[in-house]
């Protein structure tokens, strides 16, 4: 009897040890570290799909909450406010198995501004990333501005010369790069 007890009380302790909130530190203002698209405000893909609309790059979050319960069958969820409006975004586990959901956290949010972002880059870059749009010359932080990071950068930015994009469910995008780190081709992106 002891130790059904004792087993209970493990596995009540260990539900409880993978069962939190995880928070980013509410005493900064966060923004958006790269455009985040979106054809339904409550269920955003982490993976950034480049489908729809996006919240520009820069944009200045609110309310930010997430809940992270860390079971293999729920998907942490993002949520948060900008101008009155709530956007939620689902951290697909399958996908994102790869990494963990902060370090995913701090790739979509920043306490940094958008001329902060955006400092180093071009103002041809800049327009760019405003309006959604890759064009040839483009350096890969103006491309990571604009889309997010890509598929093949599950642990870091790659060095690759070719960088993989989701856009909707069934097509990707790819985008090359010159030695330089420029694009090289410019890709076809939704419209």
């Amino acid at each position: 009897m002891k130790k059904l007890f004792f087993i209970a009380i493990l596995a009540i302790i260990s539900a409880t040890m993978f069962c939190k909130d995880f928070e980013l530190d509410r005493t900064k203002t966060w923004y958006l570290a790269h455009n985040l698209w979106y054809t339904d405000p409550e269920h955003i893909s982490s993976l950034n799909r480049i489908e729809g609309r996006f919240i520009p790059a820069g944009t200045r979050i609110d309310k930010l909450d997430v809940i992270d319960e860390l079971s293999s069958t729920s998907n942490p969820t993002v949520t948060f406010q900008v101008r009155g409006k709530f956007f939620t975004v689902i951290i697909d586990r399958d996908e994102d198995r790869d990494l963990q959901t902060e370090d995913l956290l701090h790739r979509m949010f920043t306490s940094h501004t958008y001329n902060e972002l955006t400092g180093g880059l071009t103002d041809a870059e800049r327009t760019n990333i405003g309006q959604g749009k890759v064009l040839q010359g483009m350096s890969k932080e103006a491309v990571i501005r604009t889309l997010g990071y890509p598929l093949n950068s599950r642990f870091e930015i790659p060095e690759k010369n070719l960088w993989i994009y989701q856009w909707d469910f069934s097509q990707k995008v790819y985008i090359s790069f010159d030695a330089a780190g420029l694009v090289s081709k410019t890709p076809i992106l939704p419209e």
